[in-house]
């Protein structure tokens, strides 16, 4: 297990040319007690999708009776029940996991196997952005009781009953708000009440969020002792053959330091990066915001409305933490606007944009049986005066 002093830095400056991997602060402690800098402040899958063997490799080829083995072996160890029945419901895939629902006689487990779990995937780096999302997962439901799973166990190595690291947590119900909130069965006045009831729901939860400040930036780990700590952001990079490894950079003490160490040091063959590049020097030297050093929040990487369950009555169930985002659940800038309202305004305007082809199609095919008409009514008279 990764501690502290396994990520510790100076303080960056303007001077620095290298990214280092280190840096800590500690946080809270597992007993509940207020040591820490910040005592006393008050992600993915798609359903039915086939699993893709460049990306997973061998995890495509774990067997059912191993996932069922290590269900069963997590039920009487860690939950103390008698597994009974056991079976299978569901495998899915998101970008950069593989979810397995099993089903035993009294609990329902989910156990969620990331796609570094083999070959060049399989590094201490890996281990560490595991590590890090359980922790992350432990932290916020001890500290704000927001709705995430329970993680029952986890492994960062292939040292078990599958062969792959794996996270194991409890099940949680409730629709994803992308696939609810733009219900039909609704009336209008019914479904503002229940978006309303989806925003209050995760407005509260944010709110807890940034009652934490933390005075940088980082992935939060948890210590052998139970402390917490900000570690480096972790992010998930495609590989050219289509698999994946875990990338780390270090902790952050402004957004202008963050985006300083985004710039590639040297020249790149890519148009995008280039062009990414002049693009954050100019907004450096031209945001007079990012030269100060400000307070940090848990921040969800992608708060969009995949990420985000909510029950038949838009109360939120459960936040992604794990989920298909490229980027780690972190500290990092204060308070983020869930995504799905730019999606709202979006599809409100396709909607519009689509009605308005709809009635431009109307209104040709409308001239265009008009005109058929006249030529008909035309022949018709050209033909009477030939009979004549």
């Amino acid at each position: 297990m990764s501690t502290p002093e396994d990520y510790y830095s100076d303080e960056w400056t303007e001077t620095d040319s290298e990214i280092n991997s280190d840096d800590r602060t500690d946080i809270y402690s597992g007993d509940g007690s207020d040591a820490g800098p910040d005592a006393g402040s008050d992600n993915d899958s798609d359903a039915g999708s086939e699993l893709d063997r460049d990306v997973f490799g061998p995890l495509v080829d774990i067997s059912e009776g191993s996932i069922i083995a290590l269900a069963t072996r997590i039920a009487r160890d860690v939950l103390h029940v008698l597994p009974g029945k056991a079976e299978l419901l569901k495998t899915v895939s998101g970008s950069y996991n593989i979810v397995h629902i099993v089903q035993l006689e009294t609990v329902k487990l989910v156990i969620r196997i990331p796609a570094t779990g083999w070959g060049d995937g399989m590094t201490k780096v890996a281990e560490d952005a595991l590590s890090s999302q359980v922790a992350t997962m432990r932290f916020i439901k001890e500290q704000t009781g927001a709705p995430v799973p329970e993680v029952y166990s986890w492994d960062p190595t292939n040292n078990n009953e599958i062969s792959a690291p794996f996270i194991c947590m409890s099940f949680v119900t409730g629709e994803t708000v992308s696939s609810v909130w733009f219900k039909d069965s609704m009336d209008d006045e019914a479904r503002e009440q229940f978006r309303l009831n989806i925003l209050t729901s995760i407005a509260a939860i944010m709110a807890k969020f940034s009652s934490m400040t933390f005075d940088k930036m980082g992935s939060l780990m948890q210590a052998e002792d139970g402390s917490f700590f900000l570690g480096p952001m972790f992010e998930w990079v495609e590989n050219d053959d289509d698999s994946v490894h875990a990338k780390a950079t270090r902790t952050y003490f402004s957004m202008e330091e963050l985006l300083a160490c985004s710039i590639e040091p040297g020249p790149t063959g890519n148009v995008w990066d280039r062009a990414e590049d002049k693009f954050l020097k100019v907004f450096l030297e031209n945001s007079p915001l990012l030269h100060y050093h400000s307070r940090f929040v848990l921040c969800p990487p992608d708060f969009d409305s995949q990420n985000v369950l909510v029950d038949e009555k838009g109360n939120k169930q459960h936040l992604a933490i794990c989920g298909g985002c490229k980027k780690a659940f972190s500290v990092k800038h204060n308070r983020r606007c869930p995504f799905c309202l730019g999606k709202d305004t979006k599809e409100e305007k396709r909607h519009a944009k689509e009605d308005t082809i709809q009635e431009e199609e109307e209104e040709e095919e409308e001239e265009e049986e008009e005109e058929e008409e006249e030529e008909e009514e035309e022949e018709e008279e050209e033909e009477e005066e030939e009979e004549e």
